[in-house]
């Protein structure tokens, strides 16, 4: 239902550019269910999967109201193998999340799924926050870098700046990141197959 939904609200968008984003977006959403399950087991799963999904439709956002921004990230990352995150600083972009933020309010969604979208530099919530809502911007913060990691195939470089961020948010050791990228790797035919099942009258 919510991949419809996706689909029907941004089908201006580009079958492939959606079906890339939404797949992001889609994995984001099941590694913060699964690292709120095995991780922080007092968390909410479904809000944990519903964060996380949302943190990660900013770019379906930027592509249906801001086509030239998005098509100039696009190709500015093509260019440089970088992260997200580097290009929107590079092009002085309006980062993605904060798309989000502002469909949630659009969407009239509770206060917390707009504090997660808001707090994408940082992984940190402001300290007036509730212990939950904290801790999930922490798990999908993590989630969204190690679904980068896994679908876009970063260079090295890229790859380890992701990692160093994912060690700043989770606090934790090697063996811990190594494991979230697993789950995120180990997810992804799920994520795909799901978005297949939902896109396919999209597919080029």
């Amino acid at each position: 239902v919510v991949a419809a939904t996706i689909a029907q609200s941004f089908r201006n968008i580009p079958a492939t550019r959606l079906r890339a984003h939404w797949t992001l977006a889609h994995l984001t959403a099941l590694v913060s269910r699964s690292l709120a399950g095995e991780r922080m087991p007092w968390l909410s799963r479904s809000a944990a999967w519903s964060s996380g999904l949302l943190h990660d439709i900013g770019e379906l956002v930027r592509w249906q109201i801001d086509r030239e921004s998005a098509e100039t990230l696009a190709e500015y990352r093509a260019q440089h193998h970088c992260l997200p995150e580097e290009a929107e600083v590079a092009i002085e972009t309006t980062p993605a999340p904060l798309y989000a933020a502002a469909l949630c309010r659009v969407w009239n969604l509770p206060g917390p799924f707009e504090i997660v979208c808001r707090s994408h530099r940082t992984g940190v919530a402001p300290t007036t926050c509730r212990r939950d809502t904290v801790d999930i911007v922490r798990v999908v913060a993590s989630a969204s870098h190690a679904s980068r990691i896994v679908l876009d195939r970063m260079n090295p470089a890229a790859e380890a700046e992701s990692i160093a961020r994912i060690e700043d948010i989770l606090v934790t050791d090697r063996a811990g990141i190594d494991a979230l990228l697993a789950l995120a790797e180990a997810l992804r035919p799920e994520a795909e197959r799901a978005v297949s099942a939902h896109m396919m009258p999209l597919a080029v």
